[in-house]
């Protein structure tokens, strides 16, 4: 069986990155076939974590200025705000839409 997850009002559901996807020195060491003690870990991501918005409720980001993320956008958002929901084996954070603190835009 498949579930929809639908924010509502202000809340966006985002898909976070692994931390070794985000971080050259992590993945590095994943490669090597080093694991770091979890605390190191946490060090190297610091206090803000990458991830893919995924969806938005209505009201999200109605009060904002210009830019404003769009679906698929990567963002930035705090490291400990919202919370996690498992969905279809999947792990993603519903946060409110002022958890997020900067778009990344690629450069092609």
């Amino acid at each position: 069986m498949s579930e929809a997850i639908e924010p509502v009002e202000y809340r966006v559901l985002v898909k976070p990155f692994a931390i070794e996807e985000t971080d050259p020195v992590l993945k590095a060491a994943k490669e090597a076939g080093i694991e770091l003690p979890q605390d190191n870990r946490d060090k190297e991501q610091m206090a803000q974590q990458k991830g893919l918005l995924i969806a938005k409720g209505g009201n999200a980001f109605s009060d904002w200025n210009d830019p404003k993320p769009l679906i698929g956008d990567t963002v930035m958002f705090g490291k400990y705000a919202g919370y996690n929901i498992t969905s279809n084996d999947e792990i993603y954070r519903v946060l409110n839409d002022k958890d997020i603190s900067v778009i990344i835009n690629s450069e092609e």
